[in-house]
């Protein structure tokens, strides 16, 4: 049995937790809201689900530029400024976050399965395809 190492002070960053604390909350929301629309059997898989997620101006500058249909298993996602008048998935716990889930429309690429509303000739998406290039 071994101990944890013990962070040194200098490699703590605070802001980049506070970051990851954000985007942990709004994929918990996400997947409440993925399984309340499976559970409604509106989609099968979280790959057939286009996130678009609400959240306060503040949140959404901390969290430019994370791509959480990769956190949260999606096909595609948006980021939306919330409006008073929303009234998609919540939870109690996670303020100033609601997601909405959409069925997605288009075509389920053959090698990463997610959908898109064009594939190239092999059935994959442009991702995969540049993937498969390197």
């Amino acid at each position: 049995m071994e101990d944890f190492l013990i962070t040194k002070v200098e490699f703590k960053n605070e802001d980049i937790n506070d970051k990851w604390n954000i985007i942990k909350n709004i994929r918990k929301v996400i997947t409440g809201a993925i399984e309340k629309k499976r559970a409604d059997k509106i989609i099968g898989s979280s790959l057939e689900a286009h996130i678009k997620i609400y959240v306060n101006e503040d949140i959404k500058k901390k969290i430019e530029g994370i791509t959480f249909d990769e956190i949260a298993i999606t096909s595609s996602f948006e980021i939306m400024k919330t409006q008073n008048e929303n009234s998609f998935f919540s939870l109690e716990e996670v303020e100033d976050v609601e997601i909405e889930v959409i069925k997605v429309n288009g075509h389920k690429c053959n090698r990463c399965w997610k959908y898109k509303a064009r594939l190239n000739n092999n059935d994959i998406c442009d991702r995969c395809k540049d993937a498969i290039k390197q």
